[in-house]
């Protein structure tokens, strides 16, 4: 009796909590994906990750960290591919010289280098910034607080990232050819695995919108922040401070009509 229970309880906490179908995809079709179905499941209190209501901000902060993960490893997809093309190009020969010498591949594999270089260059950038403010010994509260002040860096690396490596990978099916739509070759897969990058980690339309609004919030911060410069100039438009000593020196007519352009926030 007491094992015919025991299988009856093992059965309920695995209908509770089990996993969906299989997804077929596009792409990353080695990555299996399935929903997580959770139906009157009960979450041990020990379980719980922070403090209860903090679930959204943490989740969020997850995302900040995904996102300029991201951009670090579609920065190496880039490369693989930059790498992949250069190799194919070089090998691949029409009038008797590799397609690596005609003028038209050296401006795609220019391009792509150019704009993985950059990727790479904001990859660093960001997580030198994120590790630095961080810094040494820091307990779970302050690496959160680190993270969310990166956070629209953290958008600008996803969309830039991403969107750099559509953009090598479509070259790369381009130098290829005709081979570049066969899925005999390494153009293919890489075309099709990297188009989920501007969905992953918040589609790139929503950190589009995001980056701006974050941009916002960091101008209201402080008198040294964008509003608190546009309201000092606005201060002295509407109340001009009259200099009785007038400069009389070479140029000071044009140093004063240079200087007025300038005063903006």
């Amino acid at each position: 009796m007491a094992r015919k229970k025991n299988s009856h309880v093992s059965s309920s906490r695995s209908d509770n909590c089990r996993p969906g179908g299989e997804e077929h995809k596009l792409g990353i079709k080695s990555s299996s994906t399935t929903a997580v179905i959770l139906s009157d499941a009960k979450i041990p209190v020990g379980n719980l990750i922070g403090n209860v209501g903090d679930g959204a901000k943490i989740a969020f902060n997850v995302l900040n960290v995904g996102r300029f993960k991201l951009g670090a490893s579609v920065t190496g997809g880039a490369k693989l591919a930059i790498h992949e093309a250069v190799r194919y190009a070089n090998e691949r020969h029409q009038f008797n010289k590799p397609i690596s010498s005609f003028g038209a591949i050296k401006h795609k594999l220019a391009e792509m280098a150019i704009r993985t270089w950059v990727s790479e260059s904001i990859t660093y950038r960001t997580v030198g910034m994120i590790d630095h403010l961080i810094g040494d010994g820091a307990d779970n509260a302050t690496k959160l607080q680190s993270i969310e002040e990166y956070a629209v860096e953290s958008s600008i690396n996803k969309v830039a990232c991403s969107e750099a490596l559509d953009y090598v990978v479509d070259e790369m099916v381009q130098i290829y050819g005709g081979y570049g739509y066969s899925a005999d070759y390494p153009a293919e897969k890489a075309y099709r695995d990297s188009r989920i990058n501007r969905i992953f980690e918040g589609t790139n339309e929503i950190n589009r919108m995001l980056i701006p609004g974050q941009l916002m919030k960091r101008a209201m911060k402080g008198k040294l922040g964008l509003l608190g410069a546009a309201k000092a100039l606005q201060d002295e438009i509407l109340n001009p401070q009259m200099s009785f000593d007038e400069d009389t020196s070479l140029l000071a007519a044009e140093t004063s009509l240079r200087k007025m352009p300038r005063k903006r926030p």
